[in-house]
């Protein structure tokens, strides 16, 4: 193609040329624009072997993860393996709570620790109030790391 050509077949292809670079600007800054959806971010402690841990994950967990679907990351921990035991641990004492005082299975959401009839009842609310404003990362927990579009 010829710059300086002021043939019609040279300003057309100069035209396409500018269309062709214009239209994929205007298509990044398109893309930059668009929201994306709200995600919340949060961790389930669990015991494989704990009943309650299976009533709770069949009668809530399980409800709210099929109604949001999209809007929920959920990392589900065994705190029956030694990693999982550790984090649960720095969990504990990131959220100055004392074992005693928690039953499994636990959700991390936000600064929010839930267990028991807390997480049962709250739970829900907790994701849909987070997915309105904005969504939630990870919570803080030191040996904790998901990757960055997990």
């Amino acid at each position: 193609m010829c710059w300086q050509c002021m043939s019609l077949n040279c300003v057309i292809a100069r035209v396409k040329y500018k269309i062709f670079w214009v239209t994929g600007i205007l298509l990044i800054l398109m893309s930059a624009c668009i929201p994306k959806p709200s995600v919340v971010k949060a961790i389930l402690f669990y015991a494989p072997s704990c009943t309650h841990c299976a009533d709770v994950v069949n009668n809530t967990i399980t409800s709210v993860q099929s109604n949001y679907d999209h809007n929920l990351n959920l990392v589900w921990i065994d705190v029956t393996g030694k990693h999982g035991r550790d984090l649960y641990e720095k969990c504990i004492a990131h959220y100055n709570t004392s074992p005693e005082q928690i039953t499994f299975p636990i959700i991390l959401i936000g600064d929010q620790i839930l267990f028991g009839s807390k997480l049962i009842n709250n739970f829900p609310s907790a994701v849909q109030t987070s997915i309105d404003t904005g969504g939630l990362d990870w919570p803080k927990i030191d040996g904790f790391e998901c990757s960055p579009d997990g």
